[in-house]
């Protein structure tokens, strides 16, 4: 058959591993493979307290939810295999989040203030905790039998990223502003809130 590949002008290896990929999509067990699935499986997992030291609450799953459904859903990767997201595919999804802000609840709408950038920075760490839990607790294999990789891990030093996880310093108070600071904080109905501030 090889051979015959040859003559055809065919590579042997580049055919041989697409019927390997189509076997693995025709299975029973394609479902498991999808993004979509491997991201649910995620978040159960995340969720459980028997699984994890500190489970993610409610409140987190609805965001991580929301950047899910807003940014990686429109563009179509979770109807795909997750063996077949990139290193591109990823960069991809990154990009779409600073083209496509969408107006947030919060009111950190401003594109001048608010770049999108933080939203990038928490959907690249959500790609990346879907591809680990794909490896480590699904164990999930690529078409060769050996472990997917996480592609995010491919990301080390592109300019897209570059300052994402960045934190500005704030500035200090000067001398003749401590009577002022000191008495804000007493008003602050909050004693958690008042300890931060006073630390």
């Amino acid at each position: 058959l090889a051979r015959r590949l040859l003559s055809e002008g065919t590579d042997p290896f580049t055919y041989f591993e697409k019927q390997k990929k189509q076997k693995i999509l025709s299975s029973v067990n394609y479902n498991k493979y999808k993004f979509q699935y491997v991201k649910e499986e995620t978040f159960k997992f995340m969720q459980d307290p028997s699984n994890i030291n500190k489970p993610w609450s409610a409140h987190h799953v609805k965001r991580q939810d929301a950047i899910w459904e807003n940014y990686i859903v429109p563009q179509g990767y979770h109807t795909m295999s997750i063996t077949d997201i990139t290193e591109d595919a990823v960069v991809d999804m990154l990009q779409y989040i600073l083209k496509n802000r969408l107006v947030l609840e919060s009111g950190k709408n401003d594109p001048e203030k608010y770049k999108g950038r933080g939203t990038m920075a928490k959907a690249k760490s959500l790609i990346s905790q879907i591809f680990d839990h794909a490896k480590h607790i699904m164990r999930l294999k690529q078409s060769n039998g050996k472990p997917i990789d996480n592609p995010v891990n491919q990301l080390k030093g592109n300019p897209l990223l570059k300052g994402l996880y960045e934190h500005k310093q704030m500035k200090s108070i000067d001398i003749d502003q401590i009577g002022e600071y000191w008495h804000k904080i007493k008003k602050l109905t909050n004693l958690q809130d008042r300890v931060f501030m006073m630390t």
